[in-house]
Parts: C-alpha cells; sequence; structure tokens
C-alpha cells in the first residue's frame, strides 16, 4: 500500500511537472506571435518587403490576365503562327519564306526612288 501510495505520487508529481513545461512553452509561444508580427511588419517597410509586395500583386496581374478572354485569343493566335511556321519548316520551305520576308521588310522601308523593288525568290 505505501509502495502504491508513493507511486502515485511520483505520478502526480511528474503530471504537475509537465503541465508547468507546457505552460511555458504556451508562454513563450504567445511572446514569439508578437515578436513575429513586429520583424515582419519592420520586413514590410524594407525594400525586400515592397518588392515581396510587388511580385505578390504581379502574381495575382498574371493570373487575372491570363484568365481573360483576351489573353486565350492572343495565345490562340500565336499557337497557330507557330503551327504553320512548323508546317513550313517540315516542307522544308521555312528558310526561303524567312527570307523572303526580311527582303520585303527591308525594300518597303527604303525610298524607291518611284522603282517597285521585288524580292527575288531562288
Amino acid at each position: 500500500m505505501i509502495r502504491r501510495n508513493i507511486k502515485e505520487q511520483n505520478v502526480y508529481a511528474s503530471i504537475v511537472g509537465q503541465f508547468q513545461e507546457a505552460e511555458g512553452a504556451m508562454s513563450a509561444a504567445a511572446d514569439s506571435a508578437g515578436k513575429m508580427s513586429d520583424a515582419y511588419n519592420i520586413w514590410l517597410d524594407s525594400i525586400s518587403g515592397h518588392l515581396g509586395k510587388i511580385q505578390a500583386t504581379f502574381q495575382s496581374l498574371s493570373g487575372d490576365v491570363l484568365s481573360s478572354g483576351l489573353t486565350n485569343f492572343v495565345l490562340s493566335i500565336a499557337n497557330g503562327i507557330l503551327q504553320v511556321v512548323d508546317g513550313l519548316a517540315k516542307t522544308k520551305t521555312l528558310f526561303p519564306a524567312i527570307l523572303v520576308a526580311i527582303t520585303s521588310i527591308k525594300s518597303a522601308a527604303k525610298p524607291n526612288d518611284g522603282f517597285i523593288n521585288v524580292a527575288a525568290v531562288a
């Protein structure tokens, strides 16, 4: 019976000790939340904090733009152009088409003094 009381006292003392440790941990956690808030406010006022805000705003804007119909339309057109270029590359006519486009743009940019410049295709 005495052993049982001693054992129960040891268990009780252990529980009380662990509860005091838990109270200390909760108090430290509560204090650290205030310190973390202070540190976060200091960071927000810094250059990297402002850059973080800009990045977050840009990510939000990017998400809004990418979900818009205009962006989907532009991406569809870009996909169509890439498919045409891919088709030209597969038929081995991509290089001549690029050459004709470049010479046409150059000749259109130059004054022609009344003459018509025609790109030669070989």
